[in-house]
């Protein structure tokens, strides 16, 4: 039985991280009809953000706080200099993903200048704290908790769900009957940013972080979203425990060594078998 307590941690702190991810990406679809391949971009600026914070000695809920906010500022300003304009010059989806793509190296490449290619760490110090709540994966479940039941809140709430589904079918219709559609997508991808920035803060406090997580985040929330089929907050939960449940328990067969290979392969997966579910949605985000 007490095996199972670590396991269990092991296993919701993934799936928080799939949740949160996932939520994001999914959001950005259907808001905004893009497969961003820069979805990790926002991760990497809440990781190395979290990690500067705790350097300075401000302890941990700033850095994850600090992290989150950095993680939705960098999303927010992707569609200010990148998106948004690809989107008022009708450029097309496929002009969207290599500006994603582009975003996506830029962003990888100026970390590893600043910050070097290997892993950094928190410090000796990381361990210890919590510990009897389970430690950074409690933190991690929490977290995910709190911020996508406050988002779900809010796509409750009267009109939430018909924007964003008017924003994505018809930006012109939208716009026609009163929608202000910049300002929505500034909004959505914020809001992608701050649940991708609070990701990577929190993976930067638990395993480390490096530049190259960037792929493995927008991979992950890809995979989740792609899972969900829509951007609501319980198919994109549910979604993550089954997939964090699938990597962890074939990671700990296999051995740890496999884990990063498994990310990859179960997105392989869940294309084949879902790839139609968020690719051929057309936006539908209602009120549950």
């Amino acid at each position: 039985m007490t095996n199972l307590v670590p396991l269990a941690l092991a296993v919701g702190a993934a799936a928080a991280e799939y949740a949160l991810l996932g939520f994001g990406f999914a959001l950005v679809f259907a808001g905004c009809r893009l497969f961003s391949l820069a979805h990790g971009v926002a991760f990497l600026a809440g990781g190395f953000t979290a990690l500067g914070v705790i350097g300075a000695g401000w302890g941990v809920a700033p850095a994850v706080v600090l992290g989150t906010l950095c993680g939705g500022a960098a999303g927010w300003s992707q569609e200010i200099a990148v998106f948004g304009p690809l989107a008022r010059r009708e450029s097309g989806w496929e002009a969207g993903v290599l500006g994603s793509l582009g975003l996506h190296l830029v962003a990888v490449s100026m970390a590893t200048l600043w910050f070097g290619a290997s892993v950094r760490f928190w410090g000796p110090d990381r361990v210890g704290w919590g510990e009897g709540l389970g430690g950074v994966s409690s933190l991690w479940i929490l977290s995910c908790v709190l911020v996508l039941g406050l988002l779900a809140i809010a796509l409750r709430l009267p009109g939430a769900g018909a924007k964003l589904r008017a924003m994505a079918e018809n930006p012109l219709l939208a716009e026609t009957l009163g929608v202000w559609i910049r300002g929505q997508r500034q909004l959505v991808f914020a809001v992608s940013g701050l649940t991708a920035g609070l990701a990577g803060g929190l993976r930067a406090l638990d395993t480390g972080i490096e530049p190259r997580a960037a792929l493995a985040a927008t991979l992950k929330g890809a995979a989740a979203a792609l899972l969900a089929g829509n951007p609501r907050v319980l198919p994109c939960v549910l979604a993550g425990v089954v997939l964090a449940a699938t990597e962890v328990g074939l990671a700990r067969m296999l051995g740890g060594g496999w884990s990063e290979a498994l990310q990859y392969a179960l997105l392989v997966v869940v294309v084949f078998w879902r790839g139609g579910s968020l690719l051929h949605q057309k936006g539908r985000v209602e009120r549950e």
